[in-house]
């Protein structure tokens, strides 16, 4: 494992005083287990020797000598130091290589551990970066089909008003063309009861207006007939045809001679009948148009046996 600039020296030490104080404390532990030295025991030889009893007198146990414990061998002894020393250093050694492939294998553990952590945060990380951007991506997505739609309600909205309208506007415009049509054929309804009572007063005016027509052509030719005089030179077959004009107040205004009877007395006698009748107010009685039609323009024949008019 490679350490930043400036960690390395504190590094060393701290490892240096690591092992320091396991050794010591390891040699401290030895000492207190040590197995406490045995001492080896002398032998002693003996010899079994048959006692026979006293008679009649019990016999008094002679009690043995006190013999002295034999003394260890000194060399043997220090041999013996020494294996359980060298023992002792052997194990030592063996524990501290076991404590630093202990220690070493911690290590690796824990740098195993703290990568192991590390990847895991980085998976972690990388996890929720990813939950995020999916969580994003999701309100993103939400966020347009919420907007798409809205936007097809609002699309809705303006397509049921817009089809509103145009049904309003149809019936509006449909009404209207119902109503002329119904005042067109009112108008064309009324039209016609005018121009048939127009017709009707037109007839009911014509029928009057002809029943007056001759009336008054009677009383006119009545009247020129009061003033005619028949001439002597008459005679029967003769006949003059005049035109008289008049005008609304029934007032002749002027007699010519349209047809000659070829006697001129006979036409001059029609003509003076004519002029002294003068005026023939009855003609004030039609309207203009009768007027015009029979009256402002007269035409009168005179006849020997027959004045006609």
């Amino acid at each position: 494992m490679r350490l930043p600039n400036g960690y390395t020296l504190p590094a060393t030490i701290a490892i240096v005083l690591h092992i320091t104080a396991i050794l010591a404390v390891v040699n401290i532990w030895q000492k207190e287990h040590q197995p406490p030295i045995k001492a080896t025991p002398d032998y002693v030889k003996a010899k079994l020797i048959a006692l026979k009893p006293a008679a009649n007198k019990p016999a008094t146990a002679k009690k043995p000598p006190a013999q002295k414990p034999p003394q260890p061998d000194k060399d043997k002894l220090a041999e013996q130091k020494a294996k359980e020393a060298a023992k002792r250093k052997a194990e030592a050694e063996k524990q501290k290589h076991i404590q630093q492939e202990k220690e070493r294998k911690a290590q690796q553990a824990k740098l195993k551990k703290q990568q192991e952590e590390k990847a895991r945060k980085a998976k972690l990380k990388q996890e929720k970066l990813k939950k995020q951007k999916e969580e994003q991506a999701r309100k993103a997505r939400e966020a347009r089909l919420k907007e798409e739609k809205l936007k097809k309600q609002r699309e809705e909205k303006a397509k049921r008003e817009r089809e509103a309208r145009l049904k309003r506007e149809r019936e509006e415009k449909q009404r209207k063309q119902q109503e002329v049509a119904k005042k067109a054929q009112e108008a064309e309804l009324a039209a016609l009861l005018a121009e048939e009572e127009e017709a009707e007063e037109n007839a009911r005016i014509a029928a009057t207006q002809a029943e007056k027509v001759t009336a008054i052509v009677g009383v006119i030719t009545q009247t020129v007939q009061n003033y005619w005089s028949r001439p002597p030179t008459a005679r029967r077959g003769m006949q003059v045809v005049l035109q008289i004009q008049m005008v609304p107040t029934g007032e002749v205004i002027n007699v010519t001679v349209t047809q000659s009877s070829g006697d001129s007395t006979f036409d001059r006698a029609a003509v003076r009948a004519v002029e002294k009748a003068g005026r023939f107010p009855e003609v004030r009685q039609v309207n203009s148009a009768t007027f015009e039609r029979d009256f402002r323009t007269m035409r009168f024949v005179f006849r020997p046996e027959d004045l006609t008019g």
